[in-house]
């Protein structure tokens, strides 16, 4: 079970013993499952809030916070709760629970009551979260002011936070929502008074009842007042005076004063600064500024568009067919009027179109075309004139079907493309079913494991679709230039960030991005791209470094094809590299094609990747004027990169490649078989011989048997250089002080062996994977941290420094130094692998004083922990702590980035760092610096390995 299933199974349990009619504490708390379960409070507390975002556990925010299952509770109490799920006391949840009961109260989530007000999730979230706080704020609200140009939406606006109101029980479910325009009464004072608070019968001439005026009407609820910046001085004065007191008087009565328990909306397409009094202003504590629909995404201009169309379907009964055209200019054009003019210029065109249609009535199921002459002249022209290249702007290039509106259902349907749109839903449906799975504490290698192939089949599917496209269709020649921009987009990268890709690789990116621009507002319309907004945070903080290579990618599309890619493509792109993690690690034989083209290779691998249903395939695509030796070039590249100790399989297309394996001779990897005339029939022979586990000489010698075909093979070099790596938990500067030590304790054998001064994370992180292994015989690892590589010697450096004996020489070395010779070498090394020859070599200060003070500071810790420290364990410290002092002296300290959960660490072993800055006092005085937590925490891990217990 992960962490998260045992805390879910505890809190269920906690529940079920804890739950009752009139208890006032049920569930349980962080610090309680901790003591349960030994798991860390930290991590019970970061899923507890996990639960109870995904409606699954219930929270209190008392002190201690309580949680409780959700699934129980409403079980026990026949209840079904709703919202946020969160209550600032038991009570509060108890109330909570018996009006939901009984029918008092009924929960709507925010979704729920915004989901119409189209940009809700995307450009209007922010406005959203203040009317909620407007709304909220006790006792009675906050007013508010919606600023924003005509058309944009405020009236609209207004009436949805009523709405929400109602619906969150802040106001009564029947209270009133009133709308004034200002501008009818900007320059009569008078008359805004009666209309406002009422008159008196008699009060003035025509007078002849008492009347209500608006905000006495609107007790209890909310008024709009429209073009507010239309009121005189006088008129905001009447109604500041009014916010200030709740109370007022009707026109003509001047000694009854009224009460009203009014919520005020204010609406404005001024500058409310310059329009109106700043005292009036001073009142509205929130204003709301509404974007224009140049300034809201294409997203949801398009739901606008698809919006309003629906609406003039179901008006008029028909479907609509709406244009490709049509809808370029309706997403591009610039709209003064905003979304009240893109409505109206909508309604104009369907009756245009529908006055087309004679014969409309005797076909049900007939369509009204909207195309570009059902359109407002007016539109068409700014357009065009506006956009010279419009129709050949490569973003709008993209939307390459009609729409079809239905009137009788909301759904958007894509000409002669239902079929494929389901095998689309269904893999993003899929994916965000897996998604929903994912634990952010835990990367489980079987899901990613479900993922990966799930993208690999939706991927094999948009690669056969490609390739099913004629030369001149125009969905093929937009796919070259797309590929051959983002080729070059991962040549840049590989340059500036030591990025690792193939070219197949680059070939699935470009039909997925291809396909999610062609199939754009669909997805949105699905709100695909909402679902994975969630997901994005998530992968940003567990998967930094695919995150971070599938950011840049998106960043240089951006700048490089005008083309801006959202949370969908980023989600997806993240997960494929997650994906392609160790890959290049799995033991067996590797193959690769290299064909002249852009995509030749690319296209021939991935079409038998799918079809074999395994990735066996990498491809290179080479232009027609490559050089061999460029070629040659970027095989070895890729031999340092992936492990062909196996073997590895070369399928070349004509000409000069046949010719490579004359520059791949004499290196040091596994067998190399090169095979002439790639076909995908060759491929398809290739990847199978693979997949059954044959080597590289049965599938070639098969090949050239039955196919006749040319082919070449290359055995490896037997002999690989010996090597001695050199490597120190505290950096590779460090590494490459004692590397130079150890060549000058070797002396003139230190020609026999390489001596290489390596990072010790690299090693910690590959193990025997590293490419080091490949290229070199490792006859030992020496340092100051095992790195534990099974298939490795490791001697630490304090061994050397302490025993002095001679099995470092006979039994590491005996294969590059001469048996007579060992004693001498072995006096070299007495002579400079002394404690202090050594502090003196790997630091610049002065190590009689150094070996002083970390002593004195040595002692000292012993006391504080009560432990007695081995030999190694102390020359340990003398060498890892005169490291330390000297990276604090030039400002060089190990930094905190690389640490997983350095919080955690400090709350955890606050005893643990009192000792050390009490044992460092000295030598942090005398040095004039401070231990920072990084060091202390990289200290407590070699205390650990070292003393074999719990610091």
């Amino acid at each position: 079970m992960t962490n998260k299933e045992i805390i879910m199974e505890q809190l269920k349990k906690i529940t079920l013993e804890t739950i009752s009619d009139d208890i006032k504490k049920m569930g349980t708390n962080a610090q309680e499952l901790s003591e349960i379960t030994s798991l860390n409070r930290t991590l019970i507390s970061h899923c507890l809030n996990i639960l109870n975002k995904e409606k699954k556990s219930i929270k209190i925010n008392t002190r201690p916070v309580y949680f409780i299952d959700l699934k129980v509770f409403e079980e026990y109490f026949k209840v079904e709760m709703k919202g946020e799920l969160v209550y600032n006391s038991f009570e509060e949840l108890m109330e909570v629970k018996d009006k939901t009961k009984n029918n008092e109260l009924h929960f709507h989530t925010d979704e729920d009551i915004f989901k119409d007000l189209i940009g809700y999730n995307g450009s209007l979230s922010y406005q959203l979260e203040q009317c909620k706080a407007a709304v909220k704020y006790p006792p009675k609200g906050l007013a508010m002011l919606i600023e924003g140009p005509t058309g944009s939406g405020k009236s609209y606006l207004a009436s949805k936070i009523c709405e929400y109101a109602k619906a969150k029980g802040y106001v009564k479910k029947d209270a009133p929502f009133l709308v004034f325009n200002c501008a009818k009464y900007s320059n009569n004072k008078e008359l805004l008074a009666a209309s406002l608070f009422g008159y008196k019968k008699g009060a003035f001439t025509g007078a002849e009842e008492d009347r209500k005026g608006i905000i006495e009407s609107g007790d209890g609820g909310y008024v709009f007042l429209d073009e507010v910046h239309r009121l005189s001085q006088e008129g905001q004065e009447l109604l500041f005076y009014f916010m200030d007191k709740g109370e007022f008087r009707r026109v003509g009565e001047n000694d009854i004063y009224r009460h009203s328990d009014v919520r005020f909306i204010f609406a404005t397409t001024e500058d409310p600064d310059s329009t109106l009094l700043n005292t009036f202003l001073r009142r509205i504590p929130i204003v709301i500024k509404m974007p224009s629909l140049n300034e809201r995404p294409n997203n949801e201009k398009f739901k606008l568009i698809h919006y309003f169309f629906r609406k003039e379907a179901m008006s008029i009964g028909y479907n609509i067919r709406v244009s490709r055209h049509a809808l370029r200019i309706l997403i591009d054009a610039d709209f003064a009027g905003n979304v009240g003019q893109l409505e109206n210029e909508i309604k104009l065109a369907c009756a245009r179109a529908y006055s087309k249609n004679d014969s409309i009535e005797d076909n049900e199921d007939a369509y009204i075309d909207v195309d570009l002459m059902s359109l407002s002249d007016n539109l068409t022209n700014d357009v065009m004139k506006s956009k010279v290249n419009y129709m050949d702007s490569f973003y709008s290039g993209y939307i390459l079907q009609d729409l079809i509106v239905g009137e009788s259902n909301n759904n958007i349907e894509i000409i002669d493309r239902k079929h494929e749109n389901k095998v689309h839903e269904k893999f993003y449906d899929d994916l965000l079913e897996l998604l929903s799975q994912m634990d952010p504490d835990e990367k489980d290698p079987v899901k990613i494991e479900r993922i990966r192939n799930l993208i690999d089949d939706y991927f094999g599917k948009l690669i056969l679709n490609i390739n099913s496209y004629s030369k001149e269709d125009i969905r093929h020649i937009r796919f070259d230039n797309l590929y051959k921009c983002i080729h070059d987009i991962f040549s840049t990268l590989k340059t500036r960030y030591d990025i690792r890709y193939h070219d197949n690789q680059v070939y699935k990116l470009t039909c997925f991005l291809q396909k999610t621009m062609e199939d754009y507002y669909s997805l949105v319309l699905k709100n695909y791209e909402f679902e994975v907004k969630k997901y994005v945070t998530l992968l940003k903080d567990s998967y930094s470094e695919e995150y971070e290579l599938a950011y840049k990618i998106a960043d240089f599309i951006k700048s490089n094809l005008d083309l801006s890619i959202g949370d969908l493509e980023m989600v997806i792109m993240v997960l494929y590299f997650i994906s392609l993690t160790g890959e290049g690690n799995v033991e067996s034989v590797k193959a690769i094609l290299i064909a002249h083209g852009y995509s030749t290779a690319s296209s021939i691998a991935n079409v038998t990747n799918h079809l074999l249903g395994s990735s066996i395939f990498e491809s290179f695509d080479m232009p027609i004027e490559t050089k061999t030796q460029d070629i040659v070039d970027k095989i070895k590249q890729y031999f340092k990169e992936v492990n062909t100790s196996k073997g590895i399989i070369i399928l070349v297309d004509m000409g000069s490649l046949e010719e490579i394996y004359k520059g791949l001779e004499g290196i040091p990897h596994g067998t190399i078989g090169i095979v002439n005339n790639l076909t995908t029939k060759l491929a398809l022979k290739v990847g199978s011989g693979i997949k059954k586990g044959l080597a590289v000489e049965e599938i070639i010698k098969d090949v050239e048997d039955r196919e006749c075909y040319k082919c070449k093979i290359i055995c490896p070099k037997n002999e690989k250089e010996k090597a001695l790596i050199v490597t120190c938990f505290t950096g590779i500067g460090t590494a490459i002080k004692i590397r130079d030590l150890l060549v000058k304790s070797l002396g003139e054998y230190a020609e026999n062996v390489e001596v290489i001064a390596y990072s010790y994370l690299e090693l910690e992180k590959n193990k025997y994977n590293d490419n080091i292994f490949k290229d070199f015989d490792v006859v030992a690892i020496i340092g100051t941290e095992d790195p534990k590589i099974s298939e490795i010697p490791f001697l630490y450096l304090e061994d050397i420094i302490s025993t002095n004996e001679g099995y470092i020489v006979s039994n590491i070395l005996k294969d590059v130094i001469p048996k007579e010779k060992i004693p001498q070498v072995k006096q070299s090394i007495m002579k400079y692998f002394t404690l202090e020859s050594v502090l003196s070599y790997i630091t610049i200060l002065n190590p009689d004083k150094i070996i002083d003070q970390v002593e004195v500071a040595i002692e000292t810790l012993q006391y504080e922990m009560r432990k007695q420290f081995s030999v190694d364990t102390i020359i340990c410290l003398y060498i890892h702590l005169s490291c330390l002092v000297e990276r604090l002296v030039t400002k060089t300290q190990l930094e905190e980035e690389g640490i997983d959960d350095i919080e955690a660490f400090k709350e955890k072993n606050k005893y643990f760092i009192s000792v050390i800055k009490k044992s460092f006092s000295d030598i942090e005085n005398y040095y004039s610096v401070t231990i920072p937590i990084s060091e202390i925490y990289y200290l407590y891990e070699i205390l650990n390995v070292k003393l074999d217990t719990s610091c």
